[in-house]
């Protein structure tokens, strides 16, 4: 496992709990202890809240990167360490966290430049590896693991996940070979049926962005602009026809 892009490794805010069990989603990993694995960490980053990020604030004295980002002194391996963000993002602010090499100067820059390019995003959309480690995050350690003598030598090493197979059972797979039934399956109700985000960025597929920013599937028959109600609109009413009351008491107006 060689892990070095910046990448969310969860969806949605993570409350304290989710948070202090996030801080180390590698701790069943087989050479615990062995060499350095910061690229395990490195770039690695969530959503937290406000209150969390204030109680980290506290906790140790800070090391202030910027003003907008501090690190903690504790170095989790190497100089990989804890960076928390306050970013502005569409007109609120919104906290994060992320793993950070401090040895390389502009690091935690473009980790900041990352969180708010994909918070920013004009639809809701997730990557099928922002799916996979969402997973991962979500799944309790007794269902998740680590491809072990059993597995082919090429495998040993890689992450797997028990998977309810049917009438087979439970069995054990490679994380990255999941099916995209099987990620949906896994996924909270709320998440299976958000667009890929490759798609609804650049049109790909039969998703396209529409004006009000939502997905919309077409095909090439139906592709064809509707008028759209809005709040601000009214219906315009029939005219009632001569002859008929329209709801006032007779001798009055």
């Amino acid at each position: 496992m060689t892990f070095s892009p910046i990448r969310k490794v969860f969806q949605g805010i993570a409350d304290r709990r989710q948070m202090f069990r996030m801080f180390d989603r590698h701790a069943q990993r087989p050479d615990r202890g062995q060499g350095n694995a910061g690229s395990l960490y490195a770039g690695e980053w969530f959503e937290i809240g406000q209150a969390a990020h204030d109680y980290m604030f506290e906790a140790l004295p800070p090391v202030i990167l910027a003003v907008d980002m501090f690190a903690l002194r504790e170095f989790l391996t190497g100089s990989i360490t804890s960076v928390f963000f306050t970013l502005w993002i569409d007109g609120r602010a919104r906290y994060f966290h992320g793993y950070c090499d401090l040895a390389d100067i502009g690091y935690g820059r473009r980790m900041r430049e990352a969180i708010v390019e994909r918070e920013t995003r004009p639809v809701r959309a997730m990557t099928r590896q922002e799916r996979v480690e969402h997973i991962w995050s979500s799944t309790h350690d007794d269902y998740r693991g680590y491809a072990g003598e059993r597995w082919p030598a090429t495998d040993r090493g890689k992450r797997t996940i028990t998977v309810f197979g049917g009438q087979q059972g439970t069995t054990l797979r490679l994380l990255d070979s999941l099916t995209d039934q099987e990620i949906s399956e896994k996924l909270p109700v709320h998440l299976r049926y958000l667009p890929d985000a490759i798609a609804a960025l650049w049109g790909g597929g039969n998703v396209q962005l529409f004006r009000h920013g939502c997905p919309r599937r077409h095909h090439a028959r139906t592709d064809r602009r509707r008028p759209q109600w809005r709040l601000s609109q009214s219906p315009v009413w029939p005219r009632p026809r001569a002859g008929r009351t329209t709801g006032r008491v007779a001798g009055r107006r």
